[in-house]
């Protein structure tokens, strides 16, 4: 009766412990590329050090210094999310979730995608999905229209199966001629 106790307690060890060092090793890796599409906006120029004079509109002289996106009010926003999850063989499902927002807080844009891993190699799922945003569309149905001049936020959020949402990249974006 002790050996047969002793083994299943070696046997339940054993799997709790295989678990454990499986739950160490996996990875999930999420990865987002933002761009824009389609015309691009004529940035202002920075004027060299020694020159006097300055840029009259108060746009920034280096915009990836700030992280701003730039649109013309012609552009879609593009947002890349490329994946790779190693070490399965349960992946949970992966929502995405893409919201351009004005500065009073309400949606003017957005897109998501969701991941799900159910393919034959258990232990690897990539992949690369592109959600392309147009100003007022809020799915494929919605009519698509110009861009306004402005300055927006773009959040996206990323939620494991039914967990709360969580905020995985903030950036302004700014709509110029």
């Amino acid at each position: 009766m002790k050996r047969i106790a002793l083994f299943v307690l070696v046997v339940i060890v054993g799997a709790v412990g295989f678990e454990l060092a499986l739950n160490l090793l996996r990875q999930r890796s999420l990865e987002i590329q933002v761009r824009a599409e389609g015309t691009q906006p004529t940035l202002p120029q920075a004027t060299p050090e020694g020159d006097s004079g300055s840029a009259s509109d108060g746009a920034p002289q280096d915009p990836s210094q700030l992280g701003a996106v730039f649109l013309s009010t012609e552009s879609a926003l593009v947002v890349d999310v490329i994946w790779n999850y190693r070490i399965g063989p349960r992946f949970p499902k992966t929502v995405i979730r893409v919201e351009v927002q004005d500065k009073t807080g309400q949606v003017v844009a957005a897109d998501g995608y969701t991941i799900e891993c159910v393919q034959e190699n258990a232990l690897e799922c990539s992949g690369k999905q592109s959600l392309a945003l147009r100003f007022k569309a809020q799915d494929a149905a919605d009519d698509r229209l110009p861009w306004q001049l402005g300055e927006y936020d773009l959040k996206v959020t990323r939620a494991y199966a039914t967990l709360k949402p969580e905020v995985i990249l903030t950036r302004p974006l700014v709509v110029i001629n």
